[in-house]
């Protein structure tokens, strides 16, 4: 089971207001990268993102010069990545690199291996009702129907 997750939707000033002896902490937006659907978390956790010197999650400089200044486009299968322990599940053995991706769809119930490597505008596809796995070191470009 996936751990419970409550979103709090509300003014943060009045949301503090509510808490005796609450304080507040001014952080950069260069620091706010939100997370509200499993495929912002796997965008994150990927090499898209990189840590600067300074300890800020920034864009990696690779995508910089390619000119792809947003984090990737991600849509996952609700059915089987909608919640944490299934996207987990499904990575266990590391995000694949998305740093040389522009999107990536996956429909189905696909599991990934180690050291798999994204590029440009990808869908990949299961329609089987058992789980397919994409193979260590595999590199997709393109549409994969498995």
């Amino acid at each position: 089971d996936s751990p419970g997750v409550f979103q709090v939707e509300t003014a943060m000033g009045a949301a503090i207001s509510l808490f005796e002896g609450a304080t507040a902490v001014k952080v950069p937006r260069v620091r706010f990268f939100p997370v509200k659907k499993c495929s912002d978390l796997l965008a994150l956790r990927s090499d898209c993102f990189v840590f600067s010197n300074q300890k800020n999650l920034t864009i990696n400089p690779i995508r910089v010069v390619q000119n792809k200044l947003d984090s990737v486009k991600i849509d996952l299968d609700p059915e089987y990545y909608g919640k944490i322990d299934q996207l987990e599940e499904r990575f266990k053995n590391g995000v694949p690199s998305l740093v040389d991706c522009e999107s990536l769809t996956i429909k189905g119930d696909v599991f990934f291996q180690p050291n798999v490597t994204i590029k440009g505008k990808v869908k990949i596809e299961n329609s089987k009702k058992s789980s397919v796995d994409i193979k260590e070191g595999s590199v997709i470009e393109g549409d994969l129907t498995l």
